[in-house]
């Protein structure tokens, strides 16, 4: 059944809706059928099908005339299976959705399927229950029970997974990058945590800021919960004013390397993709030094070949 409405129905709306059709069909009101002129069934409000065509001579059908002013259905219909309404038996709401832009449509099945429909429901229920180890009645509490011990297990798992975090951060060695005409080195910290978040990351990241004003890190790994990749790259301000180095840029290559995406500010980007990447590839001294080599104009290689000299 297709009807105009700009939005989607919410649960309380169709449950409102099967209820008083259920309502009515229990009610077991007679059908009224008729033969009458078109024009006549029009302006007594009967509804016509949209798209259908109808001759001068159409068969109505009515539905709860009585003891009311007017049916609460009054329709033109070639044919009909049932003479009272409680032959249809039980009316279930299977689906609603978008038809077209403004229409929804509510799917529904009645009678027989109806009863198929429910049984189904109630097999799906038990096989659930099962598997929980609960029963049909509890099943909403043992969900909500479930939901809230998974809740706490991923605060316990990223709660280890920053200490574990920041104790790589505390052995990992900085890589130092040396620049003509440039009186620090560049400090490069590239990190493939191997189970940590993008929040334990960001906070890596932000020590780093403080311990190196002259520094790149690209830090990554794959979540623990969900299994995608993430990282991050930074690029101090100091960098990227006299070098051009960007986060941005850097974050978008490494995502590209791993049939991901990435992007951001020139000072703080995000890579990532979904499911687990390998970020050895993309998280060492070797890979970063070269895109520093191509944005400092291999400056750093004529200086190792001057010191060689």
């Amino acid at each position: 059944f297709d009807f105009t409405h700009s939005q989607a129905l919410t649960q309380k709306e169709l449950s409102s809706i099967e209820d008083g059709i259920n309502q009515l069909i229990q009610d077991n009101f007679e059908l009224k059928f008729s033969q009458k002129k078109l024009a006549e069934a029009m302006e007594e409000g009967a509804t016509a099908l949209f798209g259908e065509k109808y001759g001068d001579e159409v068969r109505t059908i009515q539905i709860g005339q009585t003891g009311r002013e007017k049916p609460f259905s009054y329709e033109l219909c070639g044919g009909t299976h049932v003479h009272e309404t409680s032959e249809i038996g039980t009316f279930i709401i299977t689906s609603e959705g978008s038809a077209a832009a403004g229409i929804r449509r509510i799917e529904a099945v009645t009678g027989r399927k109806a009863y198929e429909y429910i049984q189904m429901q109630k097999k799906i229920l038990k096989n659930v229950a099962k598997l929980l180890d609960s029963n049909i009645e509890n099943l909403d509490e043992t969900i909500k029970k479930i939901q809230l011990e998974k809740k706490d297990l991923f605060q316990t798992i990223e709660k280890v997974a920053e200490i574990n975090t920041l104790s790589t951060f505390r052995n990992t060695i900085v890589h130092e990058y040396e620049i003509i005409n440039f009186s620090q080195p560049i400090k490069i910290l590239p990190i493939n945590f191997e189970s940590s978040t993008g929040e334990s990351i960001i906070k890596i990241i932000d020590l780093f800021k403080i311990e190196e004003p002259n520094g790149i890190a690209a830090m990554g790994t794959i979540s623990p919960t969900d299994n995608t990749t993430t990282g991050f790259v930074y690029v101090s301000e100091n960098i990227n004013k006299n070098f051009g180095i960007s986060a941005n840029e850097i974050a978008k290559k490494i995502g590209s390397d791993i049939n991901g995406g990435g992007g951001g500010s020139p000072i703080l980007a995000k890579f990532s993709a979904k499911g687990p990447r390998d970020l050895s590839k993309v998280l060492n001294n070797e890979y970063i030094d070269k895109i520093i080599d191509i944005k400092t104009k291999n400056k750093n290689i004529d200086e190792k070949k001057k010191d060689r000299n």
